[in-house]
């Protein structure tokens, strides 16, 4: 992990007052995930984006909408807050970690859950997609990406991912 720390421009020869410190990189707020525990095992994964900057990733970084393999995805739900508008639907899907593939383009939140008539603000869609509550997890390690059909001019909405991590029953005796 990388440190960056801002310094002081004056060097009077004794040491620069460090104003900020912080290690990895800097990301704007909304490009990062937010990612909590919840009762009962749950995980829950929140992003908000809009609409000229989508859902996407970046191939093999783990900081961007990433679902590691073998969890079970509960629920996929699109919280807007700014009226989506100019496009016809979004979909959600899950895409190859390492090659970018996709492997269910609307396996989180299909078309047909999101039309552009279900977008406004105040509005929460549930997906339906293939992967939600599968009876078994994920295959491999996936990212999460949103797709737009047509080209919106206006719009936000914070994505919320639900899932469960396998269970290992020896974990906490093994320190």
């Amino acid at each position: 992990m990388a440190r960056e720390s801002i310094t002081s421009s004056v060097n009077t020869g004794v040491a620069k007052r460090r104003a900020a410190t912080h290690y990895g990189r800097r990301l704007h707020e909304r490009q990062a995930l937010a990612v909590y525990e919840q009762d009962n095992g749950q995980v829950v994964m929140e992003t908000t984006f809009t609409y000229d900057k989508l859902v996407d990733f970046v191939l093999s970084d783990k900081l961007y909408n990433y679902l590691p393999a073998g969890v079970r995805v509960l629920s996929a739900q699109l919280m807007v807050t700014v009226a989506f508008a100019g496009g016809t639907s979004l979909k959600i899907g899950t895409y190859n970690v390492t090659t970018g593939a996709a492997v269910d383009d609307d396996g989180l939140i299909t078309d047909a859950n999101a039309p552009l008539a279900s977008l406004g603000a105040g509005a929460f869609v549930q997906g339906s997609g293939a992967q939600l509550n599968a009876a078994t997890g994920l295959a491999a390690d996936y990212n999460v990406k949103a797709v737009a059909t047509g080209t919106f001019t206006a719009g936000e909405a914070t994505l919320r991912i639900v899932f469960q991590r396998p269970v290992d029953l020896y974990a906490p005796l093994n320190g």
